[in-house]
């Protein structure tokens, strides 16, 4: 939790600095002083999801990793994950903050993608923000439509209408790693 505050308030004092240089030095900026937009120095989060196939849990993986039972392959995980690239609102696949319940829960998703290592399956996801128990949605509803447990066209329905109902169960946090921040 300090972590998380404390990137917070890296994010939000580099986002005040960026906001002053980009206003004035557009204001007065010469041929020899350019600046970018503040759009380009946003940070970009990568999370990982972690997904053991398996019918028994390994104990020393059990706090890494979601076990499930009939996965076998990533072909249709990846068709669900080459969906989600690009701006979108994610109300389907977010919990709305209780503190702020008219914010936007549009995301930018610059790549998402599974690969099979091993006996597991990872979700990578890069995008500019991440709502409350977003990439947790993501894979659980992946995951579901993977086992054919619920609709192929679930995930479609859900940018669509943003309707939170209709997805199922979120995936268990003990999967869920978050790998870098850049800028």
């Amino acid at each position: 939790l300090a972590f998380v505050r404390l990137s917070l308030c890296v994010y939000l004092l580099l986002r005040l600095v960026l906001v002053f240089v980009f206003f004035f030095f557009n204001d007065t900026a010469t041929t020899e002083i350019y600046t970018l937009s503040l759009h380009d120095a946003l940070p970009i989060w990568r999370y990982r999801y972690r997904v053991l196939v398996s019918e028994v849990t390994d104990p020393l993986r059990a706090d890494l990793v979601w076990c499930v039972a009939d996965m076998d392959s990533a072909d249709e995980l990846n068709r669900v994950a080459g969906l989600l690239p690009g701006a979108h609102d994610f109300s389907g696949f977010c919990r709305r903050p209780k503190s702020q319940p008219e914010a936007s829960l549009i995301r930018r998703v610059f790549e998402a993608g599974w690969e099979s290592v091993e006996d597991e399956f990872h979700f990578a996801i890069y995008a500019n923000a991440f709502c409350q128990q977003m990439v947790r949605a993501i894979v659980g509803t992946s995951v579901e439509i993977a086992r054919n447990r619920v609709p192929a066209d679930l995930v479609e329905q859900l940018l669509e209408t943003g309707d939170r109902s209709l997805a199922p169960e979120v995936a268990p946090p003990q999967g869920l790693t978050l790998m870098e921040v850049t800028y």
